[in-house]
This record gives structure tokens, sequence and C-alpha cells, in this order.
């Protein structure tokens, strides 16, 4: 029997559970006419807010996402992409323990650098 494959939502639901169990206000980002905006708002006490794209293993962003999460980033907000659920939980647990998380920290990088690739390609 071949292997399940794992898509967007195994990943994105056990984190949202998670994150909800925990005491996190967790919101669906649906804007309408912006197809573009990250997946979940995570609010978390002290004010701080995080944007999670959530992705199947592998799979980037798409050029619009791509353009959306970059303008947020430049703006100051805290966006990742997140395509594993583990990870997703540690980052859940890396902001309740009330860590600040700075534009350097190598989850934001790892997420401008596959935007800026898949930017890369369209250009190409």
């Amino acid at each position: 029997m071949p292997a399940r494959i794992i898509s967007e939502a195994d990943v994105e639901k056990p984190v949202v559970k998670y994150a909800r169990s925990k005491g996190v206000l967790v919101v669906k980002q649906t804007h309408a006419g912006a197809r573009s905006h990250p997946d979940r708002a995570f609010y978390f006490t002290g004010g701080r807010l995080l944007q999670i794209e959530f992705k199947a293993p592998g799979k980037p962003p798409t050029i619009l996402q791509a353009v959306t999460i970059e303008k947020l980033i430049e703006l100051g907000f805290i966006v990742l992409i997140v395509d594993d659920a583990l990870h997703g939980m540690n980052i859940i647990n890396h902001y309740l323990a009330g860590h600040a998380v700075k534009l350097t920290d190598d989850n934001i990088l790892s997420t401008i650098g596959l935007c800026s690739r898949v930017l890369d390609r369209k250009k190409q």
C-alpha cells in the first residue's frame, strides 16, 4: 500500500487544535478579494500576533502568497510558512513561553528565503 500523502489540512488541523488547547485565540483569515493572506492568525497574550501560512510538506507558496507574506514581514508582522505539524506546535510553544520572535530568526529567514525563491522563478 502506498504511503498516504500529507495534505495542508493534515498540517494545519493539529497545530490549530494544539494552540486552542493552550488558550490561544486562533482565527481563520478569510479576506474578501484577498486570497493571498496567511491561513491563520494566532493571538497571544500581551498583544502578540503570529500569522501562519500552512502548506503540504515541500509545497511552496503561490506567487501572490509570496508577495503578500513578504509585504507583511516588511511591515513588521511575524508570518511563517509551516509544512510540518510538529514544527508548528514547537513554534506555538515558543510563543507561549513569551519568547520574542525577531525578523532575523531562522524561521522568518526561512520563510523570506522560500518567498524569494518563488518570486525569482516568476522573474525568469
